[in-house]
């Protein structure tokens, strides 16, 4: 399954900002409805102002159909955008990497890049959401489908990003900064995070879709490849519990 967001007002929240400095990676696989709306996939904001957020998005309101990673600190916005557009009615991997408050990048299907370089933090990060911008002001609804959502406090490199864009499992490609990971595969509300951090998720309005399962690789019926990994790990072991182990070996 995947999650199924109406462009209106659906969305899936955990209020705490999973991330509030940089350095940080988001990502998601989504499949919009369309290529005209800017919908926001995964964004973490203040919820008192509508000044302060970091957000991945799908900007079909743009010329070429990007993705952005878009950061917005005291009322100033700076945005990565990707060199290529996505395709309605289809999956596409989206990525935005901030590397340090003057290095963002933005993906799209493992390639694209996009950057920026403007200085920019956002402060007061509150809460992390996903199907739209929760501010003040709500923003930005997505119209579609989202799943295999992940969050990591280390910003990953090319290579990471090209492997998540090609289906490899999100626990596979350095698990030891994964700080929050809602694959979206069943129905429970709230939704829960399999990081092992037990940030779950609250459903507001969105319903279980198809998942985008071809797409993935399938990680529990064979062995883990090690990307990532200090030792062989039983795919048969949660992911919460796999998380563990990787991290008190304490490398990656």
């Amino acid at each position: 399954m995947a999650m199924d967001f109406d462009g209106v007002d659906d969305k899936l929240k955990w209020s705490t900002a999973i991330v509030t400095a940089y350095p940080f990676t988001l990502s998601a696989w989504f499949n919009c409805d369309n290529v005209t709306a800017l919908g926001a996939l995964v964004s973490i904001s203040d919820e008192a102002t509508d000044n302060e957020r970091w957000v991945l998005q799908a900007d079909g309101a743009s010329a070429g159909d990007p993705v952005r990673l878009r950061s917005v600190a005291a009322g100033t916005g700076v945005n990565a955008a990707t060199s290529t557009g996505y395709t309605a009615g289809s999956w596409n991997h989206a990525c935005g990497i901030g590397r340090s408050a003057t290095s963002r990048d933005a993906y799209l299907n493992g390639g694209g890049k996009g950057s920026s370089a403007a200085s920019n933090t956002p402060a007061g990060l509150d809460n992390t959401t996903l199907g739209l911008s929760d501010r003040a002001t709500d923003i930005e609804p997505f119209p579609g489908l989202l799943a295999e959502v992940c969050v990591w406090n280390i910003a990953l490199n090319d290579q990471d990003v090209a492997l998540l864009a090609a289906g490899y499992h999100p626990l596979e490609v350095r698990p030891v900064g994964i700080v929050g990971y809602w694959p979206l595969v069943n129905r429970s509300n709230p939704h829960l995070d399999l990081s092992g951090r037990n940030q779950h998720m609250v459903v507001t309005g969105a319903f279980p879709a198809t998942h985008p399962d071809s797409r993935l690789r399938n990680y529990w019926r064979r062995p883990a490849r090690q990307i990532g990994f200090v030792a062989p790990v039983t795919p048969k072991r949660t992911p919460s519990v796999i998380l563990q182990a990787v991290n008190r070996a304490g490398t990656y």
